[in-house]
């Protein structure tokens, strides 16, 4: 059974994942830039400085991961390898993930509790954060090399994302029912979270094989 699982696992990555990191493959330095841009923007539309956003534990963590001083200290102490890199990432992203999900959970709650201009404030942020990790899991794409069946899942996923996205817009439009907006968030957005969580688990149970 075990060796059946080391099979399926080397199937799912392009990449040798024990190879060490020399140079960036594929397309993966464009979405690594990607993730820095996005963390820029999320920074100007939150009016934070970008010192502000690296005070976030899990996004400092990211910054430190990806950072030029990283690579380099790895360089002189034997390496960093496509797996333990692309492994840390996930482990930010599942952190990331479930502090989304305790966020969901929260604005859901205020919502029923609120008006539309504070339904909308909680909803911005939430959105632009819920990004983060997208973004993340694209990075990894790219590193690792997946393999067509999960590169066509996390494309259904991120299309799940982007019609959540459209369905509160219409909602917040229409100003008609709080609770219609608090049960979206509760339905797709808490399960599209709790689903981003397993895409996430099974990633790293792969790749440690």
């Amino acid at each position: 059974m075990s060796s059946i699982s080391n099979k399926l696992a080397k199937g799912s990555f392009r990449v040798d994942l024990d190879s060490e990191i020399t140079t960036w493959p594929g397309s993966s330095l464009q979405s690594l830039a990607a993730v820095f841009v996005h963390l820029e923007k999320l920074a100007v539309r939150q009016h934070l400085t970008m010192a502000a956003i690296w005070e976030n534990e899990n996004v400092a963590k990211l910054h430190e991961l990806l950072s030029g001083r990283q690579m380099a200290d790895s360089a002189r102490n034997g390496g960093l390898s496509f797996r333990e890199l692309g492994r840390q990432i996930i482990e930010t992203a599942k952190a990331q993930v479930r502090v989304l999900e305790t966020r969901a959970s929260e604005a859901q709650s205020l919502i029923l509790i609120n008006d539309w201009p504070v339904a909308r404030r909680l909803w911005n942020p939430l959105q632009s954060e819920c990004r983060t990790p997208l973004y993340e899991l694209n990075f990894i794409e790219d590193l690792w090399g997946f393999d067509p069946a999960q590169i066509a899942a996390n494309s259904r996923h991120r299309r799940q994302f982007v019609l959540i996205q459209a369905d509160v817009r219409m909602l917040l439009a229409r100003q008609e029912s709080l609770l219609e907006l608090s049960n979206t968030l509760e339905r797709d957005l808490g399960c599209w979270l709790t689903h981003f969580g397993k895409i996430l688990e099974k990633l790293d149970e792969e790749s440690a094989c």
